[in-house]
């Protein structure tokens, strides 16, 4: 048993540096960007949309990607500078969230896997997912009050929270995870007293 949850410790180990390593990547790129790029880009709507009838069905030509140059440091941040690449926050946030993973799982011990510090650090992983997900709604706020101040016949795309919702309930889980972990520590070390 101990011999299996060592190996998968390490196969756990290995994975996350190899994320580790790509998030590196990534935020360096969006760092760059967010330094050497003034033009931002965000998905939007036409307030009025027009639709292309075609033989099969139609074609709304509601949305689209909007670009525009700023030069403020809060812009360069929360916006997107290419169609595909991520945001910084979102860069950080898959950096932060790999670290504090590994940090965890280094922390584990096959002989005695549950202890106190594990378990505070699965909860600061809790923690860094609620506050991502608080950032990003904030964030949607601003990107939205943003496109409707420099147009105001455009919305925002994308202004619902559930991929939003979804990191602040899996930050729940994991605070409920490191509960039930507390609580295997409080058992291990009872065991360890009664023997």
């Amino acid at each position: 048993m101990k011999i299996r949850l060592k190996f998968w410790l390490r196969a756990i180990r290995v994975l996350v540096w190899i994320s580790i390593i790509g998030f590196s990547i990534t935020l360096f790129n969006s760092v760059r960007l967010a330094i050497g790029s003034n033009t931002m880009r965000a998905e939007v709507n036409l307030q009025k949309a027009d639709t292309l009838p075609l033989t099969h069905g139609s074609l709304e030509l509601s949305s689209g990607v909007y670009s525009f140059k700023s030069t403020e440091f809060i812009d360069r941040l929360i916006f997107r500078h290419t169609y595909e690449n991520w945001d910084f926050i979102q860069s950080l946030f898959s950096l932060v969230s790999c670290c504090l993973l590994l940090f965890t799982v280094n922390g584990i011990n096959a002989e005695s896997p549950f202890t106190l510090k594990v378990a505070k650090r699965i909860a600061g992983i809790g923690v860094v997912y609620i506050a991502y997900g608080l950032i990003n709604i904030g964030a949607a706020f601003y990107m939205r009050a943003k496109i409707i101040q420099l147009e105001n016949h455009l919305s925002l795309h994308y202004f619902s929270f559930p991929a939003d919702l979804s990191y602040i309930k899996s930050g729940v889980f994991i605070l409920i995870f490191s509960f039930i972990y507390r609580i295997g520590v409080s058992y291990q070390e009872e065991n360890q007293l009664t023997v």
